[in-house]
């Protein structure tokens, strides 16, 4: 029930709903009165070319986009009411070559077919608001992204780690924060020369985006056996592995990574050098996004094998044309430096803005398939 009082007289009635409970609404979002829609120019360039006989079939397209007022929920006060609203926020240009080969290496009784692509895709902001404020980049332990002018979207944005103090020396002769640092805790890099580990020492630590991606398939096909393979892969893109956040403090509450046994203990245990000691007051500052977090994200996945056979079949079976029985396994192989569960995750999915976060995704599972198909 909705009481309306006045506290002057401390007289409270509800006569202006009838004494009832009625529905009431709220606004879930900030509307915004200036909001238009995105405007894109394109040019677009493509080729298509055939080679003896069509055995080799080449695509291959070139792309130049131009977004403007490129629509994003930005952040307000929350004395709005709101965290975010949407509004236009700038002008982004994209661009790429994109190409893909199908040929026919083998035609005979022993069949041969391959197909290829790969794609080259680049993007830089050129307009941010109306005073080009980057996004991101503001809460130094639970954010990892920044979009700026002149850089690609969602780079990763942090410190660069330099090992620990290792003793008193090191530390009166390093730069070092005024609150978290002490001998045998993180070192960060000093990159604006000021002396001081600040937010002012972060920096463009990496990238999600991949220099290229590809994929790769095979057919084979001998009088009743057939052969597919099928291979998918990315070179240069980084991953952030956030478990680390967890997995290397030493606070007593979560499990850690077995390195940890070669932390710093003592300048004259100083382990190596990497891990630092956890001492009260200081536990915050290596949880702060920095580049030791930062792993190459290239890879390379066999995504399925499949063998079939089709069943010869007697001349007297006349209602079966086709009987083929297949096994295949999917998530065959995978070849990465990454010492994380799967180098293809995204805890945000690839919105553009934040992705290339690994927040303790579970692996792709190996599957294995066993089957038979009749066609009637």
């Amino acid at each position: 029930e909705i009481r309306f009082c006045d506290w002057s007289s401390d007289v409270c009635s509800s006569d202006l709903l009838g004494g009832a409970i009625a529905a009431g609404r709220a606004p879930v979002s900030l509307g915004n009165s200036e909001l238009t829609w995105e405007k894109s120019s394109m040019l677009d360039i493509g080729l298509e070319l055939g080679l003896l006989k069509d055995r080799i079939f080449i695509t291959a397209d070139y792309y130049r986009k131009k977004t403007d007022d490129m629509l994003y929920q930005i952040d307000i006060p929350a004395a709005s009411g709101f965290s975010n609203i949407q509004s236009n926020i700038g002008t982004i240009r994209f661009w790429g070559v994109e190409l893909a080969i199908n040929s026919k290496n083998l035609v005979g009784e022993f069949k041969w077919n391959s197909d290829f692509n790969i794609s080259f895709n680049r993007n830089k902001v050129i307009k941010l608001g109306t005073n080009n404020v980057p996004i991101g980049g503001i809460l130094e332990q639970t954010y990892f992204w920044r979009t700026a002018v002149r850089e690609p979207l969602g780079n990763f944005w942090g410190y660069v780690q330099d090992g620990v103090y290792m003793n008193q020396a090191d530390f009166d002769n390093s730069p070092k924060h005024p609150v978290y640092s002490a001998v045998g805790t993180v070192k960060y890099r000093d990159l604006n020369g000021d002396g001081v580990i600040s937010p002012a020492d972060r920096q463009v630590i990496g990238s999600p985006t991949p220099k290229f991606v590809f994929g790769f398939a095979n057919n084979f096909s001998y009088k009743n056996f057939d052969l597919s393979i099928m291979m998918s892969g990315a070179v240069g893109g980084d991953i952030i592995d956030n478990q680390r956040e967890w997995l290397e403090t030493l606070e007593g509450i979560f499990n850690v990574s077995k390195y940890l046994k070669d932390r710093w203990r003592s300048p004259e245990n100083p382990g190596a050098g990497i891990i630092g000691r956890s001492l009260t007051g200081t536990t915050a500052f290596p949880r702060y996004v920095n580049s030791r977090w930062v792993e190459d994200g290239s890879f390379l996945t066999v995504k399925n094998i499949t063998l079939g056979y089709q069943v010869p079949l007697p001349r007297n079976i006349k209602f079966i044309e086709r009987i083929r029985v297949y096994a295949g396994v999917q998530q065959a192989l995978i070849f990465t430096r990454y010492r994380g569960a799967n180098p293809e995750v995204s805890i945000n999915g690839l919105n553009g803005l934040t992705e290339g976060v690994d927040n303790s995704a579970y692996p792709v599972p190996r599957t294995y398939t066993f089957g038979a198909n009749f066609n009637f």
